[in-house]
């Protein structure tokens, strides 16, 4: 069941089945292999597939009768001191038509549901790993990026010392370059240390010590899905895990519905017996005047009919209950659908504008600044406004496509597996 479970995950998670025995949980390094690791690690996934088992258990049991009872009795023989009458009885309730049924699929029932539950929680811990690796990758751009401009302002320093040298530029022009390393020095230093507890984070979703290294992750662009509401959101109504969870709940109510019901009918009890008595010699035998063999039948009595009807009317209110959740779940996932359509189009749109636009010209202005300081035709300050206005873009860029990358789990997460993708930010 665990190999059915594993591949339910990697259908969930849009990869490959056979992957996982290549997957070295010391050496991860692309966003499959931590989903994989999760998969099979994740104790809040175990916990949900471990408790989809207890309920598949349960049906077996509940289509099965009672155990039946077999009784022994002795009685002695009045006015005999030697001779002892035995009674062997074997006995079998059996409830009134349509229980063990209804029983069964209650049980079948609740097992699809918590089917639907392990996937619910695979999903979720997907949109975790997704959200966390996302994070874990964005922290690393920082941090090259960051190191890069730090390197560039020391390029600036250079130029601003030479110029110095040749006094065509004043000493002010050093000291704000060795400042601007200075700061960005220090928050190069805020980046590192931040590292230990982002990596801590994807180690309690991969059940990982906290303790464990991991190396920086390699991602890919993020992607642009396909903006079609109705669509996605056929698609939900139709693979949610949490709706068909509570689906399935549903027709487990009626069922117990048919079993409250089933508390106002009786129930049988069938026996055969067999009677030892003594013969008329006083000895232990078949007597010639009785028959050993005996049958018996008999029934309970639902005789307390303000309490079956508080049974009915309970198990319709319970039901009534998980329908009323389910469309309360519809309408709240259909509001989510369309925010999150939003945030992706919004993120995909500022995408576009800073690739396109923003950062070439960012880039631009950078290197027509240099070109202007080195001839004196700028101050060191637009020099250093150029470096920072593009350290701000590239970093904006960089939160922007984990953003959407993030936004895209969590839609994979409400409609229940892996969205259609139109194309890619990235050329």
């Amino acid at each position: 069941m665990k190999t059915i479970g594993f591949v339910i995950a990697a259908t969930l998670f849009g990869l490959a089945a056979s992957t996982p025995a290549q997957t070295d949980p010391n050496r991860l390094c692309f966003l499959q292999d931590y989903l994989y690791v999760a998969a099979q690690h994740n104790p809040e996934v175990q916990a949900a597939f471990h408790g989809w088992r207890e309920a598949v258990e349960q049906i077996p049991q509940a289509r099965t009768l009672d155990d039946p009872k077999l009784s022994y009795e002795v009685e002695g023989i009045e006015n005999s001191r030697s001779s002892q009458e035995q009674t062997l009885f074997l006995t079998q309730m059996f409830p009134w038509f349509g229980v063990l049924e209804a029983r069964e699929g209650e049980a079948s029932a609740m097992a699809r549901a918590a089917r639907k539950n392990y996937e619910s929680a695979l999903l979720s811990l997907a949109r975790d790993v997704k959200e966390s690796f996302y994070t874990f990758a964005f922290l690393a751009r920082s941090v090259e990026i960051t190191r890069e401009s730090a390197e560039l302002v020391r390029r600036f320093e250079q130029i601003a010392r030479i110029r110095y040298a040749t006094a065509a530029a004043g000493h002010p022009d050093v000291i704000r370059a060795q400042i601007e390393v200075a700061m960005l020095e220090d928050r190069l230093t805020g980046l590192e240390q931040l590292r230990p507890a982002v990596v801590a984070k994807l180690n309690a979703l991969l059940n990982r010590p906290a303790q464990s290294d991991l190396s920086w992750p390699t991602t890919e662009p993020p992607p642009t899905i396909s903006p079609d509401f109705e669509s996605l959101y056929a698609t939900l109504l139709k693979q949610n895990p949490d709706l068909k969870s509570l689906q399935h709940r549903i027709e487990a109510m009626r069922n117990r519905e048919t079993l409250a019901e089933s508390k106002s009918k009786p129930n049988f009890e069938i026996g055969i017996g067999f009677k030892d008595m003594p013969d008329s010699s006083g000895g232990m035998g078949r007597s010639n005047s009785d028959d050993p063999l005996m049958a018996m039948i008999s029934i309970t009595l639902p005789i307390w009919s303000d309490s079956y009807s508080a049974a009915r009317r309970g198990a319709r209110a319970e039901r009534l209950q998980v329908v009323h959740e389910k469309i309360n779940l519809e309408n709240s996932l259909g509001a989510a659908l369309r925010q999150l359509l939003y945030e992706c189009s919004d993120a995909d749109r500022r995408i576009r504008l800073y690739r396109d636009t923003v950062l070439p010209k960012a880039r631009e202005m950078l290197s027509a600044s240099e070109t202007a300081y080195q001839a004196g035709a700028v101050d060191f300050l637009s020099l250093i406004d150029a470096q920072r206005a593009l350290l701000q873009f590239q970093l904006e860029y960089e939160q922007l496509s984990a953003d959407i990358a993030k936004t895209v789990a969590e839609l994979e997460m409400i409609v229940g597996g892996p969205l259609p993708i139109a194309s890619s930010n990235h050329p």
